[in-house]
Parts: structure tokens; C-alpha cells; sequence
């Protein structure tokens, strides 16, 4: 699928709805408030899309390394 033109757009798209949707709402107040992306896009003018977008790509490629590594997604 990663070879597909469009797939980029879609797994960053859907990683980032994951991380507003899902991972911010199975946080507490105390991590919400410590955690880097969230402070970020508080601080952003404008949507904050690029940060999230950014944060997303990032999360991608760590899963798609083919040396065991992943990429640190904080």
C-alpha cells in the first residue's frame, strides 16, 4: 500500500484522527497536560495541522523501518 500515490495523505490523516480522537481520550488530565504535541498545538497559531501532520509522518515511517527500530513519537 505505501506505494500507492495516495496512501501517504491516508495513514497520516488517520494517524493523526487516532491521536485526537483515541489516544487524547484515553489520557489523564496530569498527561494531557505534560504531553509535548498536545502543549504544541495549544500554543499554534492557526489549526496546528502541520504539527500533527509532522507528528503523524513521523509515526508512520517508525513502523515502516525495517530495522526493528521504531521512531519516537514524543
Amino acid at each position: 500500500m505505501a506505494r500507492q500515490p495516495w496512501w501517504r495523505t491516508r495513514v497520516v490523516a488517520g494517524l493523526g484522527a487516532y491521536w485526537i480522537y483515541q489516544h487524547l481520550g484515553n489520557m489523564s488530565p496530569d498527561q494531557r497536560a505534560k504531553d509535548p504535541l498536545l502543549t504544541a498545538l495549544r500554543e499554534a497559531d492557526g489549526d496546528g495541522w502541520g504539527l500533527l501532520e509532522e507528528f503523524a509522518a513521523r509515526a508512520d515511517q517508525g513502523q515502516r523501518r525495517t530495522d526493528g527500530a521504531t521512531a519516537s513519537t514524543s
